[in-house]
């Protein structure tokens, strides 16, 4: 995990196969913490380079994208639904991906679920 992957949590995520990307980032802050009260700082990997847009630099995967594809066919701009399908990305990454996605359909010209009805 960490000594391959250093702070790169989808892959970390990947090796430990239980947990999300986000809930390894979590855990490893609080044992960052723990070794630094035990003077072991210097067992914790440096910080990794991050993409723009408040990201994680973490590119998706073909295989996360075609997770996202099948979940959005199966729930439409649900995204919590669809992010709990593709499982090694946050929600907020789920969105974004998404909607870029959907850009692109639109784009292409190809179709595109309408937006949710609010419920007033």
């Amino acid at each position: 995990g960490l000594s391959t992957h250093g702070r790169q949590w989808v892959e970390v995520a990947k090796v430990v196969r239980t947990r999300t990307s986000e809930q390894v980032k979590c855990h490893a802050r609080s044992y960052f913490q723990q070794l630094e009260r035990e003077g072991k700082a210097d067992l914790i990997p440096p910080p990794g380079k991050r993409g723009g847009g408040g990201g994680t630099g973490e590119k998706w995967t073909p295989e996360e994208h075609e997770r996202l594809v099948t979940a959005f066919t199966l729930y439409p701009r649900k995204w919590t639904k669809i992010a709990e399908h593709v499982g090694t990305k946050t929600l907020k990454q789920t969105h974004n991906h998404g909607r870029n996605y959907m850009k692109l359909l639109e784009w292409e010209g190809k179709a595109v679920p309408p937006p949710e009805q609010t419920k007033w």
